[in-house]
């Protein structure tokens, strides 16, 4: 599991670092204008804060608690955060929201629920299950920080360095414990076939560099409660290449469900 998040990083940050080189790509956004003429020591803190806890820590825990834990929970404790950055962002940031944000998301979550939990898993509750809960409740709290570090940032930081410096900073802080997981499977992971290398530069490079860059571009012009509720798009997009690549049967709950959150 560490291996799969480091060579996730590993290939987010080689497409970061390729881009950067140029100087002047379009993804770039601002170009050389991306540091700020005064790098404080304050930033770089909360950019290592970024890496380790925001990138690194949540991605570990979240493959940690899916061993753990029903997908269904996972789907739920996953929607949780936009309430959690809707939290962090007013008492931290102190971003004005309103009773309908909160309302119109835990309709969202319930929506959410409704979709994705089997409620035989509900009797099968255990130690290991709520352990697993516990640990994506975590990783949940984690991913919400990066988005409020980010926003303390970006007036001052372009997108480009504020996504690759953290990239850097959580894959250095896995690369250790890729030695102390499973017998075998440090090995394993030296020598993925080349479908494996496909989806890892698309996880890596794709879904991690490209997402996280304009989310961090996006945080420049809106608040970080406000640019949250976009989460909510990941239902939606989910059923539709759930149906299309993976060739998954779609009921109309689950259609109704993800519109729900949409909405």
């Amino acid at each position: 599991m560490v291996e799969a998040c480091d060579e996730r990083f590993s290939a987010a940050r080689f497409g970061f670092l390729a881009h950067d080189h140029r100087g002047d790509c379009a993804f770039t956004f601002h170009g050389k204008k991306d540091f700020p003429k005064k790098i404080l020591k304050r930033d770089i803190l909360l950019l290592i804060l970024m890496g380790i806890i925001g990138c690194g820590l949540s991605t570990w825990l979240q493959f940690v608690a899916t061993v753990h834990t029903f997908s269904s929970h996972v789907s739920i404790l996953v929607a949780i955060e936009t309430i959690t950055v809707m939290f962090f962002a007013r008492l931290f940031l102190r971003e004005s929201i309103s009773i309908y944000s909160w309302l119109g998301s835990f309709v969202a979550l319930v929506g959410v629920a409704i979709i994705s939990l089997d409620v035989r898993s509900l009797s099968e509750f255990s130690s290991d299950v709520l352990y697993g809960n516990f640990l994506m409740l975590v990783s949940v709290a984690c991913y919400a920080s990066y988005t409020i570090v980010g926003k303390l940032l970006a007036p001052r930081w372009g997108s480009s360095p504020l996504t690759t410096l953290p990239f850097v900073f959580g894959g250095l802080f896995l690369f250790p414990f890729m030695f102390f997981g499973e017998a075998g499977s440090f090995s394993r992971s030296l020598e993925p076939t080349q479908q494996e290398w496909l989806l890892i530069f698309y996880v890596g490079s794709v879904c991690a560099g490209f997402g996280f860059l304009a989310w961090n571009w996006l945080l420049r012009f809106m608040e970080a409660a406000e640019l949250s509720k976009s989460l909510y798009v990941q239902p939606i997009a989910g059923i539709f290449f759930s149906y299309l690549i993976l060739a998954e049967k779609i009921d109309l709950k689950m259609i109704l469900c993800s519109y729900r959150d949409w909405e």
